[in-house]
């Protein structure tokens, strides 16, 4: 019973942590993470966040001695009194902070400055799949139009990337503005507004040809409509 009143305690300290990661984790789509590194970013986003709050109260209060009583429960080692509307400002600090790492994620910060400074030559996506699938968001449009080659079942596919998986089990493609060839001779099958591919990506070959402005612009109308 000691040492499950100490974890419940322990869980309402660092829930501002974890609310950040629980944000990061689902703002970002990737590979699972493992059970034992989801608690160690909890913790040193937990940090972060009490950190960040303690720095802004001593601004406040003009005290640069200010200790929040997150830190003070740690320097005197007895966490039997928590302070719980402190827990809830930091909680609002975590929300602030799974926001502005997400950020950081989405446009690949640290790696562009890794980069920057050659510390890094890592692209920051998860696989070479997940970075070319991201680059039609970087205002890349022509990137956004694709030819699959299902070449077991003489098929191509052209049309516009609009969704795809990313780290899931499953690999899945959903294209808008689609026109269906028989890869053997060239010839349109069909056209269709959308189209989902749940077919493994070892299977079919992925072509970005070069895509002029007017169906760049049918994408533009259709993101407007959206």
């Amino acid at each position: 019973m000691i040492i499950n009143d100490l974890l419940i305690r322990i869980g309402f300290l660092f829930l501002p942590g974890i609310i950040a990661f629980i944000i990061i984790e689902r703002l970002n789509s990737g590979k699972e993470i493992k059970f034992y590194k989801s608690i160690i970013y909890s913790f040193i986003l937990g940090f972060i966040c009490y950190g960040i709050y303690n720095s802004v109260m001593s601004l406040i209060k003009f005290d640069i001695n200010y200790k929040c009583s997150f830190f003070s429960l740690l320097s005197q080692g007895d966490i039997k009194e928590i302070n719980f509307n402190e827990i809830l400002l930091v909680s609002l600090v975590g929300v602030f902070i799974g926001f502005i790492a997400s950020y950081f994620i989405r446009y690949k910060i640290l790696h562009r400055f890794a980069s920057l400074i050659n510390a890094s030559n890592r692209f920051g996506d998860l696989d070479v799949w997940s970075y070319v699938m991201n680059l039609k968001k970087e205002n890349n449009e022509d990137m956004g139009w694709v030819v699959i080659r299902d070449i077991k079942n003489d098929l191509i596919y052209e049309g516009w990337i609009s969704a795809f998986s990313d780290g899931s089990e499953k690999d899945e493609i959903f294209l808008k503005f689609v026109k269906v060839y028989r890869n053997s001779t060239g010839e349109l099958h069909y056209e269709v507004p959308a189209l989902y591919l749940p077919q493994k990506k070892e299977n079919l070959t992925f072509e970005f040809p070069s895509i002029n402005k007017e169906k760049n612009n049918l994408v533009k109308e259709d993101n407007k409509n959206d």
